[in-house]
């Protein structure tokens, strides 16, 4: 590859295409004798068929990114990993965005068209890619960087946590403070939530949070409202109109008593559970609970619609008690109509995913014990975090899918991070439809999301290194292109494109020079 001297872009080396070598294996073949001619062409068979036939959930990304070649198009990068082996649900790699984030991805954000992606930094930094907006260099860069949070004494705050609001017009972002800050789709900060007084006893009567907010979660119908979960032991709901001045509604997760602070770690909107539409809601609670309240009823101590004990079973005392993401999932049911399935809650606990039935607990089954309403469905999902992401997966409208993520220690028998996309089973159940191994043998992948305005969209997964990879789903026939494909392909031909190897690069700005030299004489 030639250098481009007179060119302002410098070389990515990562924005190189990914070849396979199967050309190689090929020539390899054609030398041997017969009878190994036909167990190596067996086993090339085997692995194209592995790489190449995934189920439609799975996709396909070296396809993608042959179409891309074939077009003369550069695609983004793309880390391969040797695997002679492949499940056919199990790809490989993936491309990966650029920008100039030096600390870990915490939080990654899609709206619900699919079409802006948020990515939050521990550096402080908040990304905004713009699928809308048409690429103005060769290298892909985040269309908008805002830095939220800056704090005169210790800098730049970290982001924790993201979500859209259901409408799409602006995302709520999270600090390791006490005031989440609103964004508008077009990067417009809107303003920050208004923070708790100090000197109330009662928490639950303050304008807002008054410790670190460690949640948020939106609304699933009103699109002016959101709920956000603290270290001070409060879930909130707000409302884009007044949350400068205060919350709409608050409740104290635990017994409610003023002594008795658990810190909230998870919150989600429900919409199947005493027809909630989004008004009944979760939370999560460093007690190793889950609870059920209903922001239409007004709060009292302890008042929760259902309590359940996540780790009623575990033995030891001292062991740390910590609820993840939560996703409501809508279970298929044969003969059902999805107006007629019923609702369950994914919980991700440690390394485990469990799920509760929320038709039980709606039925008054409320208990403190988790083995009456909740079972363990997935495992060997290592974490780094003492929360992980749980988020909503890419399955069209029957809302039976979820995805979580995994540290460097992989899954199953493969190093590096991985995201794993469940499908909820009639069984109850969660059947994994596709694994993407995305990270590097020493990458943590610390968030995940999907591109649920299509049953063919993308997956995003932040890692550990700061950079933001995705795996390109093949779209469905007769569909339009993924709103990423269409952004790449608004990509300049990087300067210098198609020149001789050793022909001289041109001068820039060298009219000027002209004019220059004639003023001169």
């Amino acid at each position: 590859m030639s250098s481009c001297s007179g060119s302002d872009d410098e070389y990515d080396p990562a924005e190189v295409t990914l070849h396979t070598t199967d050309s190689a294996v090929t020539t390899a073949t054609t030398t041997s004798t017969a009878a190994d001619d036909k167990s190596q062409l067996a086993a090339l068979l085997s692995r194209s068929v592995a790489r190449q036939t995934f189920t439609p959930t799975a996709g396909a990304t070296e396809a993608a990114a042959a179409s891309s070649a074939g077009r003369g198009e550069t695609a983004l990068s793309h880390d391969s990993h040797p695997a002679a082996h492949c499940a056919s649900n199990t790809v490989e790699g993936g491309s990966r965005l650029y920008s100039d984030i030096k600390g870990r991805i915490r939080c990654l954000a899609l709206n619900p068209a699919g079409t802006i992606l948020c990515a939050g930094s521990e550096d402080g930094q908040l990304c905004m890619w713009d699928f809308n907006v048409p690429l103005k260099t060769h290298r892909v860069q985040p269309t908008r960087v805002l830095t939220p949070f800056v704090n005169r004494i210790s800098g730049l705050q970290p982001i924790i946590a993201l979500a859209w609001a259901t409408g799409g017009g602006y995302c709520v972002a999270c600090q390791d403070g006490d005031s989440p800050v609103l964004v508008r789709a077009s990067g417009e900060q809107l303003g920050y939530c208004a923070t708790g007084e100090r000197g109330l006893m009662d928490v639950v009567q303050c304008r807002g949070h008054r410790a670190p907010v460690t949640c948020v979660a939106a609304h699933t119908h009103d699109v002016a409202a959101f709920y956000t979960g603290s270290q001070d032991g409060t879930v909130r709901l707000w409302s884009s109109a007044t949350f400068k001045q205060r919350s709409v509604y608050a409740v104290k997760h635990g017994s409610g008593q003023v002594t008795d602070t658990h810190v909230v770690e998870s919150v989600a909107s429900l919409d199947g559970l005493h027809g909630g539409q989004g008004c009944v809601f979760a939370s999560g609670g460093q007690d190793g609970r889950v609870q059920v309240w209903d922001s239409r009823v007004k709060y009292r101590p302890g008042g929760a619609l259902a309590s359940v004990d996540m780790f009623a079973t575990v033995q030891d005392p001292f062991a740390e008690k910590h609820v993840g993401g939560m996703v409501e999932l809508r279970v298929p049911e044969s003969g059902a109509t999805p107006a007629t399935h019923s609702y369950s809650l994914a919980v991700r606990l440690g390394s485990t995913v469990n799920m509760i039935d929320l038709r039980r607990l709606s039925s008054g089954a409320t208990t403190n014990a988790a083995s009456v309403v909740a079972q363990e469905v997935a495992s060997g999902l290592p974490h780094v975090l003492d929360t992980t992401v749980l988020s909503v997966g890419c399955s069209g409208d029957d809302g039976a899918t979820v995805v979580t993520c995994t540290s460097r220690a992989g899954y199953r028998h493969g190093k590096g991070g991985h995201v794993v996309h469940y499908r909820c089973a009639e069984s109850g159940g969660l059947e994994p439809t596709l694994v993407w191994h995305v990270g590097k043998h020493d990458e943590d992948v610390l968030c995940a999301c999907v591109d649920t305005s299509r049953s063919d969209g993308c997956v995003f997964a932040g890692l550990s290194s700061g950079e933001v990879a995705v795996h390109h789903r093949p779209s469905v026939a007769g569909s339009t292109p993924q709103p990423v494909e269409a952004w790449l392909h608004t990509r300049p031909e990087r300067e210098g494109h198609g020149r001789v190897v050793g022909a001289k690069a041109p001068r820039a700005g060298r009219d000027d020079d002209d004019d220059l030299m004639r003023d001169l004489f």
